[in-house]
């Protein structure tokens, strides 16, 4: 019930994401038997982060840049709609140029 379709792959699931519970969430688990590798799934997303914005540049798409807005909640996180429920930045990529 909870997901649909499980061993299809559509993104747009996750669209807006709402970030489960650690409990709810099956991936590292929770409690004292959570998941030993989550640390370095952890490392490895930040490693993949820091090669993409090595290898590209990315802008906003257009359209975008009119509709970010400051929401108020306990802290200041950026918003793109005027009600305030949407925190996606839609972006492109650009292939950075090489210099050796």
């Amino acid at each position: 019930d909870r997901y649909p379709s499980p061993t299809e792959v559509i993104p747009e699931r996750w669209i807006p994401f709402n970030k489960p519970s650690d409990y709810e969430f099956p991936v590292f688990q929770a409690g004292p038997r959570i998941c030993l590798g989550v640390k370095m799934a952890h490392l490895e997303v930040k490693i993949l982060t820091c090669m993409l914005l090595q290898n590209y540049t990315f802008t906003l798409l257009p359209g975008e840049k009119e509709k970010i807005g400051i929401s108020l909640m306990i802290t200041k996180s950026l918003c793109n709609s005027a009600k305030k429920d949407s925190h996606n930045l839609w972006l492109l990529h650009h292939p950075r140029q090489k210099k050796f």
